[in-house]
């Protein structure tokens, strides 16, 4: 499922991230810097760059009650990811002097809006059953978490920018270039599913109301929850 799926990416980035610095040469302080700074970017662009994309499409590919619960395990791990790497980034900037900054600022906006999604996706939820149609709620839940993933790739390359000691330019144009091509894969990929997702859920919520939800209630449009 989701939830080990997740646990294993970020053990994984954690080996790997204390490993990188191994040969560095200088004080302890600077090599441990260094593990965090690595760290930090791995599992932030780990988290907009792949995780929080594929909660998207675990959703519109869902059905029903199941294609709800797994989108909101799988989000809640890319939360966890993303809330790990942001305290490392403000451990970094607030050591560094640098929390006013471009990049922390932009990350410390991404974690506020990152908080509300949970909440919004649940209030949306809720809503939708209790209405049977699209709400406003559901709709900012949809284009927020949009933008939270646009804006956590951008950020993601500014960091690189902002850690420029660490990365080279060709690291930089690359990281640029895969994400624009993710990015659009991503959009291509919404724009050809938009209403399709919906119906195969309310085919599916049709012979299962009357045990599963009391008056028949719909349990939910992943047109208006996406992220």
């Amino acid at each position: 499922m989701a939830s080990p799926t997740v646990f294993h990416a970020v053990v994984f980035l954690l080996l790997l991230a204390l490993t990188t610095a191994e040969e560095d040469t200088g004080s302890e302080e600077k090599i441990v810097r260094k593990r965090v700074i690595v760290t930090h970017g791995i599992m932030a662009v780990i988290a907009w760059v792949v995780l929080a994309p594929i909660g998207v499409i675990l959703l519109r590919n869902g059905t029903g009650k199941r294609g709800l619960r797994v989108h909101g395990i799988w989000q809640t791990g890319t939360f966890i990811v993303f809330t790990a790497a942001a305290g490392m980034g403000i451990w970094l900037a607030q050591t560094d002097g640098k929390i006013n900054q471009y990049h922390p600022v932009i990350g410390l906006v991404l974690l506020g809006l990152a908080t509300l999604q949970p909440l919004g996706g649940v209030l949306a939820h809720s809503l939708y059953k209790k209405k049977k149609r699209p709400t406003f709620v559901g709709t900012g839940h949809a284009y927020l978490g949009f933008i939270v993933i646009t804006l956590g790739m951008i950020n993601g390359g500014l960091g690189l920018n902002f850690s420029r000691k660490y990365v080279t330019d060709s690291e930089c144009i690359a990281y640029g270039v895969i994400v624009t091509v993710l990015w659009i894969c991503f959009v291509t990929y919404l724009k050809i599913t938009r209403g399709k997702a919906p119906k195969k859920e309310e085919m599916a919520e049709e012979k299962s109301s009357e045990s599963e939800t009391p008056h028949g209630a719909s349990l939910g449009d992943t047109d208006q929850i996406t992220a």
